[in-house]
């Protein structure tokens, strides 16, 4: 599922995480099946550690089919729905 645009993913967003690592390396590493299954995947360095996202997604349905299609890649991905906003279902986080 191709994100909804090509852009870092904001909180605003709906987004997959693939997770938190200790530097950029680690999770370009962590983040590799995924980007090889061509979806691009953003490193956001937010200091002490780094966070590996795809998306954004402009709906919570786009952005399951992805998590689907992902996890397998990448087990720990977690689904993020737009901050104020609680997903309908299991299998992601409710508002960060």
């Amino acid at each position: 599922m191709a994100p909804s645009e090509e852009r870092t993913p904001l909180r605003s967003d709906y987004r997959i995480s693939l997770g938190t690592f200790g530097s950029e390396a680690e999770a370009r590493r962590a983040a590799s099946g995924v980007s090889d299954a061509g979806y691009p995947v953003y490193i956001i360095d937010l200091g002490s550690q780094v966070v590996a996202q795809v998306g954004p997604y402009g709906d919570e349905t786009t952005a399951r089919r992805a998590l689907a299609d992902i996890q397998p890649r990448a087990p720990r991905a977690v689904l993020y729905a737009p901050r104020g906003r609680n997903l309908s279902g299991g299998g992601g986080s409710e508002t960060t």
